[in-house]
């Protein structure tokens, strides 16, 4: 589910995805095939919007293929998951991506100017990460 919501945003905004980007295109996905065909979804649903936007930025076979199998899963194969299991998925994805939307990890992970990269850490510099197991849980 994330790896093909990641595929969206990206085919999308191009290089401005962010983490926020793919937890709201997950969470506003559509649940059911009725959602997918109603006026609401297509008119007001951000999750459509990026799927258009995506669509509307296509380069090359490559990216149509990409798009293809991400809007595919998304608008026919996770409908047919079954709640249980689709709501399993989104309970994972909200577990994963939400400590990285909310302070700390928030103003480390997902401002527009940071000179923090993974880099640093495998370079020998020493990287210290603040992430109060009291308040945000277990790592």
């Amino acid at each position: 589910m994330c790896e093909y919501a990641i595929q969206i945003c990206s085919l999308a905004k191009r290089e401005k995805v962010t983490i926020e980007d793919v937890y709201q295109f997950i969470m506003r996905s559509p649940s059911t095939f009725q959602q997918v065909g109603s006026s609401e979804f297509k008119e007001n649903s951000p999750c459509f919007a990026m799927l258009r936007q995506a669509e509307a930025n296509l380069k090359g076979a490559t990216e149509a293929r990409r798009y293809k199998q991400a809007a595919t899963f998304f608008l026919a194969e996770a409908l047919q998951l079954g709640d249980k299991a689709r709501g399993a998925a989104i309970s994972q994805v909200s577990a994963v991506l939400s400590p990285f939307l909310q302070s700390p990890l928030y103003e480390t992970v997902c401002c527009e100017e940071s000179d923090f990269s993974p880099l640093m850490a495998i370079s020998g510099k020493c990287v210290a990460m603040d992430f109060p197991v009291m308040t945000l849980g277990d790592g």
